[in-house]
């Protein structure tokens, strides 16, 4: 076993992010270094890592004060639950190795949260198991996923569309077409040019109803979280952007990663101006088309809302888990 902090894992990206590719269901973007290094950064920047390096992969924690001062067990990315802080390809030996340590007090804590778990699976099932009648386990919430097969290619992926949905596609492309819009899709791009991109971006989302609204990727802490994620997508080449752009000006974009064959859409957003011309279906159906292009096998939308039900069939259901230590008596 060996302790990380956030710099030495940040180091071991490539090993942890295959670890979590191979990772029986769970939520591998979500579990993945480009995630949850940037969410620790920009959420909870005086966190303590409790990061492991065991021979069945990696448990990757942090710990946070409660009200008491008493150290909290999180995930690294803490704030929607999508994250899985066991990765690797044999997550029994992984829970019983992290049981062991906070069993005897190797690991200090008073609470646990662990999400990103199959709902009814085997991790799941494994974390009960391990902690039912020694402390208290509370459930949470169900997270559901989206996710869209590209097989077939874009005439496989809206063969799996509804009619009324393909036709309103349609209309959209032929009417962006008909009005002059420009559409760039960016696969390219230095770490440096990543932030050009995200400038961009935040160009697009001070005009949107997002940003009006004060609920955009402009401000607080989700600024230098999709910055930083940026970067790191396009460090290692896994970045796809694609604006589109009228007169010069850009009106829409849409953005995310790959890991392996499946990319993960991060944000959409368009011009609060032209909110009748469909520019959300637009970037996102083109950029489908070009991922099928690319050979990409699957388009994940993240978590349940219901105008992705529009876009993509059901994904990954996982659930939340919170554990309170029982004192010792």
């Amino acid at each position: 076993m060996r302790r990380l902090d956030f710099q030495e894992l940040d180091a071991r990206s490539a090993e942890f992010d295959g670890a979590a590719l191979i990772s029986p269901r769970i939520d591998r973007f979500c579990s993945s270094t480009d995630w949850i290094l940037p969410f620790q950064a920009a959420f909870a920047p005086d966190a303590e890592p409790v990061i492991l390096e065991l021979s069945g992969g990696f448990v990757a924690l942090m710990a946070v004060r409660g009200e008491r001062g008493a150290p909290i067990l999180v995930p690294l990315e803490s704030g929607w639950g999508l994250a899985c802080p066991l990765v690797g390809p044999e997550p029994l030996a992984l829970v019983a190795t992290l049981t062991r340590l906070l069993e005897t007090g190797e690991i200090p804590w008073e609470g646990l949260v662990l999400s990103g778990a199959e709902d009814g699976g085997l991790v799941h099932t494994a974390l009960v198991q391990a902690f039912s009648g020694r402390h208290p386990i509370l459930r949470g919430p169900t997270c559901g996923r989206r996710v869209a097969s590209l097989e077939g290619g874009e005439d496989g992926f809206l063969s799996r569309r509804s009619p009324a949905f393909r036709a309103s596609l349609r209309r959209t492309r032929r009417r962006a077409a008909r009005e002059g819009l420009a559409l760039e899709y960016i696969r390219e791009a230095t770490p440096e040019q990543a932030r050009a991109l995200h400038d961009r971006v935040l160009g697009v989302e001070g005009r949107s109803w997002k940003g009006a609204s004060g609920h955009g990727i402009d401000h607080g802490p989700t600024l230098p979280f999709y910055r930083e994620m940026m970067r790191r997508l396009a460090a290692r080449g896994a970045l796809r952007v694609l604006f589109a752009s009228r007169d010069g000006e850009d009106v829409a974009y849409v953005f995310g990663g790959l890991l392996g064959e499946t990319y993960r859409g991060l944000q959409v957003s368009f011009d609060a101006r032209f909110a009748a011309e469909s520019l959300g279906n637009l970037v996102q159906v083109e950029m489908i088309a070009r991922l099928c292009q690319e050979g990409i096998r699957g388009y994940d939308l993240g978590t349940e809302m219901a105008y992705k039900h529009h876009w993509a069939e059901p994904g990954l259901d996982t659930v939340t888990l919170y554990v309170l230590r029982r004192p010792r008596r």
